[in-house]
C-alpha cells in the first residue's frame, strides 16, 4: 500500500486481482470510493509490493525479475530489472532517489527457509519518492 502525502488518497496492489485500487481516505480513517487505478489483467504483472513518486507514478514489484513504474490507467513507463523476482520496493535514501527492491527466487516459505537466498537490490532513479511508506 502507499498513501500520497496529503494523506487523502490510499492506493493498494492487489497481487491476486491483478490491479492497484485507490481510495479515498476521509478525516477519521474511513476508506470510500474504491476504483481501479491500474489493471494488469492479461499480463505477467502481479503487482505487489508499492511506492509512489513525485509525478504520481507507482514503482511495482511485478513478482516477476523486474519493477515497472506505471501511470495511473496502468501505463508503464519505465522499467528496472532484477536478479530474481521482486515482491517488494521503495524508494529510499535521503534524497528518495534509489528504488530498493526486495528479491528471491520464489514465494515458497518452505523453500525460503531452507535455502534463504533474498536479496535487496538497488538502483538509481530520476523521480524521487514521496508519500509512505
Amino acid at each position: 500500500m502507499t498513501l500520497t502525502p496529503d494523506g487523502r488518497t490510499l492506493i493498494v496492489a492487489e497481487t491476486l486481482g491483478f490491479r492497484l485500487t485507490s481510495f479515498e481516505v476521509g478525516p477519521d480513517g474511513t476508506l470510500s470510493g474504491g476504483r481501479v487505478w491500474a489493471d494488469f489483467t492479461g499480463t505477467s504483472i502481479y503487482p505487489d509490493g508499492i511506492c509512489l513518486d513525485a509525478d504520481g507514478a507507482i514503482w511495482v514489484a511485478t513478482c516477476g525479475p523486474r519493477c515497472v513504474r506505471v501511470r495511473e490507467g496502468g501505463e508503464i513507463v519505465a522499467e528496472v530489472r532484477t536478479s530474481q523476482n521482486c515482491y517488494a520496493c521503495v524508494l529510499g535514501d535521503p534524497d528518495r532517489r534509489t528504488l530498493y527492491a526486495m528479491t528471491a527466487p520464489g514465494s515458497d516459505a518452505a523453500e525460503a527457509a531452507a535455502a534463504p537466498m533474498g536479496l535487496v537490490e538497488k538502483a538509481r532513479v530520476s523521480i524521487p519518492g514521496v508519500g509512505l511508506p
